[in-house]
């Protein structure tokens, strides 16, 4: 995968506790970024974000 295209949240706070998106359907954990990333329907979960349905 393109490294390059990777994205971190804008509101990260800068101590990798987030995760990041590549715009392929891809999402991993910002604290470690070579383990294997989770594919993902980006539709869904950024509508899901957007509308707060994101439980713990």
């Amino acid at each position: 995968m393109d490294q390059a295209r990777w994205r971190k949240a804008s509101r990260s706070t800068g101590v990798n506790n987030c995760v990041e998106i590549h715009p392929d359907g891809w999402v991993r954990d910002s604290k470690d970024p070579h383990h294997r990333p989770i594919a993902v329907d980006l539709h869904a979960l950024l509508a899901a974000t957007r509308t707060n349905r994101l439980t713990r």
